[in-house]
């Protein structure tokens, strides 16, 4: 199947975009090729694939997305790459290996009749577990007593000389001054005890909330660093990862050679990387050799 044959926007299922860091790559190819004036883009190489898989009934899904790097940005805060690209990307129909992904897509330079290829093999982390919200520290009540213990003080005192200057008016005026000031001492000492014993049970409340957050992020942490470390330990998908390479990249090969290769373009200059050989064997070859 050519590239004239099948072209069908309705087969072109969009994925969320594809997001990308270094270290998930686990194999890759490069290639640079001169076109010499044959235009073939991701979006044909999406459809001709996805036209043969389907086909060959493969239980393999291939969607026509969007693709961007995780790139670090100010304070270590990461961030996704502005320079996002159309990518081809499929993975394992119905597969419990949800973080495997086959990456494909053709970049042109400018108008020019040179272009790059590229392909990966991703084992992407599974999304890790939100860090729970901090606990609000909650804030001491600026309360204070409307007449200090020192101010009280003194006014009794002064209650006592009036009391005893024998002066009627001014013992009545004493005795009632002293019971207004009593009054409120003791009222604004009952709230501002009060206040401080709330603000004290919603401090104690805090100290265990953050406690707690904290034994939770240290528990988030452990199972990403188990996740890392295991993500890709001997088993069974291993194998399912190898087939999904093996036939992935046969596809891409016999499309690019058929709608390309055949017709005159050519392979310049590749790079090929295994950054796991224990399930990818590492290789020098350009895989295009056969079909030039």
């Amino acid at each position: 199947m050519t590239m004239n044959d099948f072209r069908s926007e309705k087969t072109r299922l969009q994925s969320k975009p594809a997001i990308l860091t270094q270290s998930w790559v686990i194999w890759e190819f490069s290639a640079v090729i001169e076109t010499k004036g044959f235009k073939f883009e991701t979006v044909n190489l999406h459809d001709i694939l996805k036209a043969e898989l389907q086909a060959q009934q493969v239980p393999i899904d291939v969607f026509y997305t969007n693709a961007g790097w995780i790139v670090e940005g100010a304070g270590d805060a990461l961030k996704i790459d502005k320079d996002v690209r159309a990518r081809v990307t499929a993975n394992l129909r119905n597969s419990i290996y949800t973080n495997m992904q086959f990456i494909a897509g053709i970049d042109y330079f400018g108008d020019s009749n040179w272009a790059d290829i590229q392909m990966m093999m991703i084992v992407q982390p599974e999304k890790p577990s939100e860090l729970p919200a901090a606990p609000i520290r909650p804030q001491a009540a600026n309360t204070q007593p409307l007449i200090p213990d020192a101010a009280f003080l003194v006014l009794a005192l002064i209650a006592v000389g009036l009391f005893y200057s024998g002066n009627g008016g001014l013992q009545v005026l004493s005795i009632v001054g002293v019971m207004g000031a009593l009054g409120i001492y003791m009222t604004s000492n009952s709230q501002v005890a009060e206040a401080k014993r709330k603000y004290e049970s919603q401090l104690a409340i805090y100290q265990e909330e953050n406690i707690e957050r904290n034994r939770k992020i240290e528990k988030i942490k452990l199972e990403e660093e188990e996740l890392k470390r295991n993500r890709l330990c001997r088993s069974f998908q291993w194998d399912d990862l190898r087939v999904l390479h093996t036939i992935m990249t046969f596809s891409v090969r016999k499309i690019i050679r058929d709608n390309w290769l055949q017709k005159g373009a050519t392979v310049k200059e590749f790079v090929h990387q295994t950054k796991n050989e224990e399930i990818i064997p590492e290789s020098k070859k350009n895989i295009f050799d056969e079909f030039q």
